[in-house]
Order: C-alpha cells, then structure tokens, then sequence
C-alpha cells in the first residue's frame, strides 16, 4: 500500500508514519508534505497514492484548498480537531477521520475501516463540494472560560484574561494578565483546536500566545522572530523559520 500524509507539524507527521508502518510494515509512504502549496505541486507532478492522510489546517490554507486544485480521486482519512457536527458529515461522505491527538488504537481502527471498504471504493462517492460547504457552515464553539484551581477553591477564568499558555516539566500551565499562573489538565495540543484560532497562536511546540499581549515583532537570526510582550514570560520566546510567514499572515488577518 502507497500513502502520503500532508501534515504541517513534523513531528506529529513522523509520529504518524511511525504508527502506520507499525500497522503494515509493508506500507510505503511516499511523501510527507506540509502546506497547501506543496501538496499541490506533488499531487500535480504524481500518481495518486492508495490512501491520503489530509490535515484539515496547514500553514499556508485548509486541506479544502488542496481539493479545489487537484482532484484526488482516492481514499482521504482526514486529520481533524473539527467538533461533532463536522465529523458526522465527513461519515456521510464515506470519508473516515482521525481526532487529534491520534492514538495508535484510533488509527488502527481506522486503517481496518479502509482495508475493508477499499474494494468498493469510488471517488464518485465523495461530493468534495458538498463537503467544503458543510464543514463551512459549521460554527465551531470554542472554548470561553476555563476551571482552574487556586489554593482550596476553584474559580473560572475567561480567555480574553488569558495571557499565554506553556507547557514546563511534562505539565501545562496558563498564565493570566495579571500574572497569575494556573495549572490546567489540556495539553497543548488539545488547546490548538479549544481555543479561537484567530485570538491565539501556538509559536512553538511550548508556548500558544494570546494576540493581545504581543508588543513587538523583531527579526532574529535564520530567519527566526522574537517576540516582546506586554506580559512578559519569564524566557524570551522565537518563532522558527518555519512557523514565522504563517505568523505573520495570522497577525495580518
């Protein structure tokens, strides 16, 4: 069996080609791509694998964005962090899915889904315009308050008081604007799809920042950022090369 995975976070792509090969030894995958634009350029330039695993949010665009330009007439798993609602439309479509953080027990399952419907497989079957429209239409709820515990009680902080978000030694913290810190039980990876991605930004694999509390934007070295706040950390925090242009297009929106 031939795959490719389109991931933009490396690591969560590595993890992913780990657990495949770990279901089928035999399984080639072709290529891990990370951004609309070269996805695009391989789809265009390549046969079709037998099986697509599409991330839904890339650096540079949505997976939808892919499917406008290149018609991928085979198998799609997606890789989602979309609620209920959008989940359910992707069943109605014959399209299985992945909820972030993918499990091995969950790609299992789904891979077995696969190897039993791939006979009767048909890109007919997928209306990939009818699939952008619903998803569209949906309205994610993100996340507008969080429970956390001070001392012996409990009290609700709303994320327009929420400065930034870290993980530090295996745990994840959040830090609030007037410099309260609280321990909280999602991990980072949970919050990407919690949180408003149009308020908060995850920069690097520790620290999702609150729009609000960016001060200045510097240019470092290779192409890096830096970053000042108006609620400082207590470590100064860049932005790679890599993550630096979607940075700049989301403070740009």
């Amino acid at each position: 069996m031939k795959v490719v995975i389109v991931e933009d976070e490396h690591l969560a792509a590595a993890k992913l080609e780990k657990m495949i090969l770990k279901y089928d030894p035999s399984t080639e995958v072709l290529g891990k791509l990370d951004s609309v634009e070269s996805a695009v350029s391989w789809f265009q330039k390549n046969t079709l694998p037998d099986l697509i695993f599409l991330d839904i949010q890339l650096t540079d665009g949505t997976s939808f964005d892919i499917i406008k330009l290149v018609e991928l007439n085979c198998p799609v798993i997606f890789t989602t962090a979309y609620d209920q609602y959008a989940l359910d439309a992707f069943k109605l479509q014959s399209i299985d899915y992945l909820i972030k953080p993918i499990s091995k027990e969950k790609l299992d399952k789904s891979m077995e889904k696969f190897e039993n419907m791939k006979d009767n497989f048909s890109s007919e079957h997928i209306d990939y315009t009818r699939l952008l429209n619903v998803v569209k239409s949906i309205s994610k709820d993100y996340k507008s308050r969080f429970l956390v515990k001070s001392g012996s009680v409990m009290k609700s902080v709303n994320v327009s008081n929420i400065a930034y978000f870290y993980s530090e030694d295996k745990l994840v913290f959040m830090k609030t604007k007037d410099n309260h810190r609280f321990i909280i039980s999602e991990t980072l990876d949970e919050l990407e799809g919690l949180l408003n991605p149009s308020d908060f930004f995850r920069v690097n694999r520790q620290y999702i920042l609150n729009f609000t509390v960016i001060k200045k934007v510097h240019p470092h070295f290779n192409g890096r950022l830096k970053i000042d706040f108006l609620s400082s950390p207590d470590e100064d925090i860049y932005i790679s090369n890599r993550r630096a242009t979607p940075f700049k297009v989301w403070l740009n929106k």
